[in-house]
């Protein structure tokens, strides 16, 4: 499974690149901007096949609060960085 939620708290600074060309609801996702986790993550132990993973893109400072959430329902949650280096996604399986 992936996910590419919008994940940019409502009153984080955009560039206007961004800001101008881009749905509001494809960018934020609540003050803190993990609205969308707080959805999506608890429904992912049913959804997950044995053996499956959900793959989360992330913000680059969202990485212990998301892997906290997955954690929360019993999955295991595994950090991906990008090709710059920078906390990109987060691999959601279950343990075992």
């Amino acid at each position: 499974m992936l996910a590419n939620p919008p994940y940019i708290g409502t009153n984080e600074a955009l560039p206007p690149d961004v800001r101008d060309h881009e749905p509001a609801g494809a960018l934020f996702a609540g003050a803190d901007g993990l609205d969308a986790y707080r959805t999506i993550v608890p429904d992912l132990p049913r959804l997950l096949a044995p053996g499956g993973v959900a793959v989360l893109e992330i913000g680059a400072a969202q990485a212990a609060a998301v892997a906290m959430l997955v954690e929360a329902q019993g999955l295991a949650a595994t950090l991906r960085h990008d090709l710059a280096g920078r906390p990109r996604a987060i691999i959601a399986g279950h343990q075992g």
